[in-house]
C-alpha cells in the first residue's frame, strides 16, 4: 500500500469523529470476546446516544464515528436520548478496553468495509491519540451525574445487546 493510499484512508476515517454512548450489561463470557486490535461486523443499526454521563451498565460502548446518522431530526421522539444511528453492516475496530471500578470502556472505530484489511493489520499514532482522549474522558465521566432518560425501559431496550458479537458469543466478522 502507497503512502498516498494511506493517506487517503486516514482522511476518510479519523477528521471529524464524534464520540457516542452505548452502555448495556452484559456477561463475563461476552466481554471476553472483545479483543484490542479485532475488527467486528454490527448486521443490525447501530444506536448510540452523543450523551455521556455516568456508565448506566456494567459496559460503556464508546464508538468514534465520522459517520452516525442523528436519527432524532426525522424521528422527533427519540431526540430526547440524543439518538444517533449507524447503518447496518457496520465494520468497528476495537481499540481499547479500559476498565475503572467494574465497568469497561470498549472503545470502537467506526471503520468504512473497504479498510478493513488495512485497519486489520495497522496500529497508527493517530489511534493511539484516540485511546489516551478516549480513557482521559471515560476517568472523567465516572465522576459524573447518571442521565436519567438513558435508563429508561425504552432506551435500555434499544440497546440491550453487544456490538459486533451475538447474545451467544459468535463475532459476527469471523462467520462472515
Amino acid at each position: 500500500m502507497t503512502n498516498e493510499e494511506v493517506e487517503v484512508i486516514i482522511n476518510e476515517v479519523f477528521p471529524g469523529l464524534t464520540l457516542y454512548y452505548r452502555d448495556t450489561d452484559l456477561s463475563q463470557e461476552i466481554i471476553k470476546q472483545y479483543k484490542k486490535g479485532s475488527v467486528l461486523l454490527e448486521p443490525a443499526f447501530t444506536d448510540c446516544s452523543y450523551l455521556g454521563g455516568y456508565p448506566t451498565g456494567n459496559i460503556r460502548f464508546l464508538i468514534a464515528s465520522s459517520k452516525a446518522a442523528d436519527i432524532g431530526k426525522v424521528q422527533p421522539e427519540v431526540m430526547k436520548y440524543g439518538m444517533m444511528v449507524l447503518n447496518a453492516g457496520a465494520f468497528f475496530k476495537v481499540l481499547d478496553l479500559y476498565e475503572i471500578d467494574g465497568c469497561t470502556q470498549i472503545l470502537l472505530l467506526h471503520i468504512p468495509s473497504h479498510t478493513v484489511d488495512f485497519f486489520k493489520i495497522t496500529n497508527s499514532n493517530l489511534e493511539h491519540t484516540v485511546i489516551d482522549k478516549c480513557r482521559a474522558l471515560f476517568e472523567k465521566r465516572m465522576t459524573d451525574s447518571i442521565i436519567e432518560i438513558l435508563t429508561t425501559d425504552d432506551w435500555k431496550l434499544r440497546v440491550d445487546f453487544p456490538i459486533g458479537i451475538s447474545k451467544e458469543g459468535k463475532n459476527y466478522f469471523e462467520e462472515m
